[in-house]
C-alpha cells in the first residue's frame, strides 16, 4: 500500500520538486517504483573524506589521534559499521552529546575485539572440519538477533578479513578464498535484506565453506 501511494507520488509530483529517496537495498523496492527514479550509487568514502568527516564528529569529544587512525582502518570507508546515527543532528551533521558518542566508540572496539578474535579463529581453521566454533558464534549471533549494530559490525569484520585472506592467498587457493567472500555477501543480504534467520544462515554458511 505504502509503495502504490509513492508510486502515484513519482508519477504526478508538484511542480519544482525533487524526491530523493535513499536506500542499502534497492532490490527489495518494486521495478515500478525503480523505473521511474534515476538511479545514483554511492560507494564507500575516500579514507581522505572519512577522516575529514570523524575529526568533525570528534572534534568536541576526548577521543585522539589514535582512536582516529584506528576508526579510519577498521571502517575502510564505511561509517556505518559505528552506528552513529542516533549521535549524530540530521541537519547539523554535529553531535549530539559528546559523552555517548565516546560510549558508543567504546563499545564498537569492545565488540570489534572480541569479534575479530572469533572470526579469525574461525578462518584460521578453515578446512580442518572443525565446525564447533563457527557454530558456537553462529548461535551467540543468532541469539542477539536485535542488537542490529553488532550483526552490521560482524558482517564488516567477516568480509575484510577474508579479503585479507584471498589478498595473501597462493593461487591453488583463490577460488577458495573467492566462495568464501561471494557467499558471505549471500548469507548477509538474506540475514539483512529478507529476515532470515541469523543463526540457520550462518551455520549453513560454514558449512558449506568450511
Amino acid at each position: 500500500a505504502s509503495a502504490n501511494a509513492l508510486l502515484k507520488t513519482l508519477e504526478e509530483p508538484n511542480p519544482n520538486t525533487h524526491l530523493i529517496l535513499v536506500t542499502n537495498c534497492p532490490n527489495r523496492l518494486p521495478e515500478t517504483i525503480i523505473s521511474r527514479c534515476q538511479n545514483l550509487c554511492f560507494g564507500d568514502l575516500s579514507e581522505e573524506d572519512l577522516a575529514f568527516v570523524l575529526k568533525k564528529l570528534f572534534s568536541n569529544t576526548e577521543l585522539n589521534s589514535a582512536v582516529l587512525n584506528n576508526l579510519l582502518k577498521i571502517c575502510a570507508g564505511n561509517i556505518a559499521i559505528l552506528g552513529l546515527d542516533n549521535l549524530v543532528h540530521g541537519k547539523t551533521g554535529l553531535v549530539t552529546d559528546p559523552k555517548e558518542l565516546e560510549a558508543q566508540i567504546k563499545e564498537v572496539f569492545k565488540n570489534i575485539s572480541e569479534l575479530k578474535k572469533n572470526i579469525e579463529k574461525i578462518l584460521s581453521e578453515a578446512g580442518a572440519n572443525d565446525l564447533a566454533p563457527a557454530l558456537c558464534l553462529a548461535a551467540n549471533l543468532g541469539a542477539e538477533k536485535d542488537n542490529k549494530q553488532r550483526s552490521i559490525l560482524f558482517w564488516h569484520l567477516l568480509k575484510q578479513q577474508i579479503r585479507k585472506e584471498l589478498k595473501s592467498a597462493p593461487t591453488e587457493k583463490v577460488n577458495y578464498w573467492i566462495k568464501w567472500l561471494e557467499d558471505s555477501i549471500t548469507c548477509e543480504q538474506l540475514v539483512t535484506e529478507r529476515n532470515a534467520n541469523m543463526s540457520l544462515q550462518l551455520s549453513s554458511f560454514f558449512a558449506n565453506v568450511t
